[in-house]
C-alpha cells in the first residue's frame, strides 16, 4: 500500500517517536527497521500472550491487517483534507494545524508502509466511497462553517483511531509492530487534545 509520497517535515513524528523507546526521527526509524529482525513477543503457555490474552495466528493477522488498513485509510483522508483546510481555512490557528499536518503525514504514512512490509503485513489502501463526496461538501463550505466541519471531521477520525489503537493493539506483538502503533496512539491523543483546545477557545473564526 502506497498512499502518498513526498518531503516532509518530521517534527511532530520525531518527537512522538522519541517517546517511544527509543529516541528516533524518521529517517532513523527507516534506518532501524532496515537493520533489525522483528523480534517476537515471549510466548506463553497455550499461545502467544500479550497483556493476559492468548492469541491464535489467524487472530493475530486478522487484527494486523485491520490496523494497518484503518490507520493507513484515516491518515491519508486526514491528510487530504488538512492540505484543503491549509488554503481554504479563514482561520489562522486552524490553518496552521492543517499545515502541520499536511507536512508530517507523509512520514507518519511511509513509516507505516514501511513497517507493514517490515512484518510482511498486507493491507487494503482502498478509501470509503462516501469520502470523495465528504470532502466536495467540505470544499463547498467557506468561512467559519468550514473550520468547524473540518475540526469535527478530525476530531471524529482521532477518536476513531483510538478505538483501533485499543481493539487491535494485542496483535502488534513484536518490538517494531508495538513502537509503531505506541506512536500512532501517542499522535492521536496529540491532535485529539489540540483540535479539542482550538473547539474549546473559540479560535476558529466567528462570523
Amino acid at each position: 500500500m502506497k498512499l502518498l509520497m513526498g518531503k516532509s517535515s518530521v517534527g511532530f513524528w520525531a518527537g512522538v517517536f522519541g517517546l517511544a523507546f527509543f529516541s528516533l526521527t524518521i529517517p532513523a526509524l527507516a534506518q532501524y527497521m532496515g537493520a533489525n529482525t522483528m523480534g517476537e513477543v515471549q510466548p506463553g503457555l497455550g499461545g502467544e500472550q500479550v497483556a493476559g490474552r492468548s492469541m491464535n495466528t489467524n487472530s493475530v493477522s486478522g487484527h494486523r491487517e485491520t490496523f494497518f488498513t484503518e490507520t493507513g485509510k484515516t491518515a491519508e483522508m486526514d491528510y487530504q483534507l488538512s492540505q484543503l483546510a491549509a488554503t481554504q481555512s479563514s482561520s489562522d490557528p486552524v490553518k496552521g494545524l492543517a499545515k502541520q499536518i499536511s507536512a508530517e503525514y507523509p512520514s507518519l504514512i511511509n513509516a507505516l508502509n514501511s513497517t507493514a512490509q517490515k512484518a510482511d503485513v498486507s493491507f487494503s489502501g482502498k478509501l470509503p466511497k462516501s469520502f470523495d463526496k465528504d470532502k466536495k461538501k467540505l470544499q463547498a463550505l467557506t468561512g467559519p462553517d468550514f473550520d468547524k466541519a473540518y475540526l469535527k471531521t478530525l476530531e471524529h477520525n482521532f477518536k476513531n483511531q483510538q478505538t483501533v489503537n485499543d481493539r487491535n493493539s494485542y496483535a502488534l506483538n513484536t518490538v517494531d509492530l508495538h513502537q509503531f502503533g505506541y506512536a500512532v496512539a501517542a499522535s492521536a491523543k496529540s491532535r485529539l487534545l489540540q483540535v479539542q483546545q482550538l473547539e474549546k477557545t473559540g479560535t476558529v473564526a466567528s462570523k
